[in-house]
């Protein structure tokens, strides 16, 4: 009987929102014999189409492949420049990642930049991703006396996910975390799945569907449980790689540097009254829309303000153009503390309670004026609207996920951004 005790440690805190409608995703899976045991970019394929997804791939496999391999293999090179790619799946060999520092500096990382560079030459929207691997069940005995570190599967892991890491966060790409798919059924399984075949690099076909649950989770945003699973894995051992797989992505999606290819950030560094704030983006991003509920300013890379903000939360909008073709909408905020900004406690604030709340929240506004209300959800989408006359104002968001949510109010010429929590 397969130990389900990870229900309670991962599924149970996941709140996650499946995409509506279907996604048709053009992946390109650049590795080794990893990405081919058992043909996971197939099992990626036919689990997406179970949940009403699609997905078109190709791949370049060559036995042993590392990154510099790939930099120079002519059917990797000739898929990145002919072929319209959304994402691409870069693996690096376990032994770059795993043992010598020379070796991952010298060859995996510039290889890295190398191909994610000529990727974007091509296709500049395109998102790369580093296919994060599993480590050897016993860690390496045959390099154990020169490089320590790998004398234990947990020591090797470690290793594989770091520098994984640091190809994804160089190169401003995503990370596949199979490995730590891999390491989280190890600990929360009771050993009735082997996810291990013959050959240290080589998965059974319960490992490879692991890993395509990892691979769909990433990939799409949706999770994989209640997929389809392949004939020689049972119903419930297919609902434990599921629910580790999206536990694994969900419950991480900063530490896997899950961005979309066009997204910006404000920093704030607070100084005395004033913040100072400035933007980040992606490479992509043309200009973002700023607004602070007092004015709308246009920005681009580099450019910054300051402003004096009041204590506790404050909500910035974020309309953000792209070279892609995109436009979409984010929500930044930054948290004041103390008393360092200037607070006018004679101006009347709008206040909204219980909050948290269970869906059923008051919010309470200076003056009896008409008011627009509008809900935003953490996409920048809005999910409500409608008006309002009078001071207190009931508002139902039973009908929505749980999830924090920011509420708009503008009226009598004033804007208030109030933040909203929606808990059972």
């Amino acid at each position: 009987m397969i130990a389900m005790k990870i229900c309670l440690t991962l599924a149970c805190g996941m709140l996650l929102t499946q995409l509506n409608g279907q996604t048709t995703l053009r992946v390109f899976f650049a590795g080794n014999e990893m990405t081919q045991a058992f043909n996971i970019p197939s099992l990626v394929q036919q689990l997406a189409a179970s949940k009403g997804d699609s997905l078109y791939w190709q791949r370049s496999t060559p036995p042993g492949g590392t990154l510099t391999v790939h930099t120079t293999n002519t059917q990797t090179l000739g898929y990145l420049e002919n072929e319209q790619w959304d994402v691409v799946v870069f693996q690096e060999h376990p032994a770059w990642l795993g043992l010598s520092d020379e070796v991952f500096l010298q060859e995996s990382m510039p290889s890295a930049e190398d191909l994610c560079q000529y990727t974007r030459g091509f296709h500049p929207c395109v998102k790369p991703a580093f296919f994060l691997p599993w480590g050897s069940k016993n860690g390496d005995a045959e390099n154990c006396d020169e490089f320590e570190w790998v004398c234990t599967y947990a020591g090797l892991q470690d290793s594989l996910t770091s520098r994984t890491l640091q190809l994804a966060l160089h190169n401003d790409a995503w990370v596949i975390p199979v490995g730590e798919s891999w390491r989280n059924a190890l600990n929360f399984g009771d050993g009735s799945i082997n996810l291990y075949g013959d050959l240290p690099l080589v998965s059974t076909l319960h490992g490879s569907y692991l890993a395509a649950c990892t691979f769909y989770r990433t990939l799409y945003g949706s999770l994989s449980i209640g997929g389809w699973h392949p004939e020689g894995i049972s119903g419930l051992e297919a609902e434990f790689l599921q629910t580790i797989a999206d536990g694994t992505v969900g419950l991480n999606e900063a530490l896997w540097n899950l961005k979309p290819v066009v997204w910006a950030d404000l920093l704030f560094d607070q100084a005395g009254v004033f913040t100072t704030i400035s933007l980040d983006a992606s490479a992509v991003v043309d200009s973002v829309v700023v607004n602070s509920g007092i004015g709308e300013q246009t920005w681009e890379v580099g450019d910054f303000g300051a402003q004096i903000l009041s204590p506790g939360w404050n909500y910035f909008l974020l309309d953000i153009y792209s070279a892609c073709g995109n436009q979409f909408g984010e929500i930044d905020s930054v948290f004041i503390e103390g008393e360092t900004a200037v607070h006018n406690r004679n101006v009347p604030e709008a206040l909204v309670y219980p909050n948290p709340g269970n869906g059923l929240f008051t919010v309470v506004l200076p003056g009896d004026n008409p008011w627009q209300l509008s809900v935003i959800n953490l996409q920048g989408r809005v999910t409500m609207q409608h008006t309002h006359q009078g001071s207190v104002v009931p508002l139902d968001l039973t009908a929505l996920p749980e999830g924090v949510y920011l509420l708009r109010v503008t009226g009598g010429n004033r804007t208030f951004h109030l933040r909203i929590q929606r808990i059972r």
